[in-house]
């Protein structure tokens, strides 16, 4: 399912992955860790995992999946739709069944990895950006997803950008960082 350009969610992908729509509510080197609410009992029971394709995504994500293990909390994939991709389908040049056949193609080897776990996984996807919603971008669609599905923390790569066309979610990073209301992993 996608979103529409007012509403840049869409939370109704997989619910079959061991997580029911109405139940859903120490790293390693490399990473930055950006408190917003961390504290000695810190609890987490939804971990946010944006992915865009991008290597440095799948590498996030497994950073995603140890937070995940860690607190015992459930995963949910994100799928970001790059600028050019968001675009083109907002303006009809891409059928919204190809865009739709790219993102499943880009997070079934994603929800293949949490195959090996116990954890309980559901995966969206949503525009990056908007030709009708200016402020909207991969950073605020991600604090949005974030917020609305009450995830209680969020792992996405780091900046600087590698300068691939569908690495939408590294152009966000500073911005979650900046306001998201979840503690924020940037690897």
């Amino acid at each position: 399912m996608f979103a529409t350009p007012s509403s840049p969610v869409a939370v109704q992908a997989d619910w079959g992955r061991g997580l029911s729509q109405a139940g859903l509510h120490g790293f390693g080197s490399g990473g930055f860790l950006y408190p917003a609410r961390l504290g000695p009992g810190m609890e987490a029971d939804l971990v946010l995992a944006p992915v865009d394709g991008s290597d440095n995504a799948a590498e996030a994500f497994e950073y995603a999946v140890a937070v995940a293990d860690r607190y015992d909390a459930a995963v949910h994939v994100l799928f970001v739709l790059g600028e050019e991709m968001s675009r083109r389908v907002q303006d009809g040049t891409i059928d919204g069944e190809v865009a739709a056949e790219t993102t499943v193609a880009a997070v079934d080897p994603i929800l293949d990895r949490l195959d090996g776990t116990d954890l309980e996984s559901t995966h969206s996807s949503a525009y990056g950006y908007s030709t009708q919603r200016l402020t909207q971008h991969p950073g605020s669609v991600i604090t949005e997803v974030a917020d609305q599905l009450g995830a209680d923390f969020v792992v996405l790569p780091r900046e600087p950008v590698t300068g691939d066309p569908q690495a939408a979610i590294e152009k966000a990073a500073q911005y979650v960082i900046a306001h998201a209301d979840q503690p924020v992993l940037s690897v």
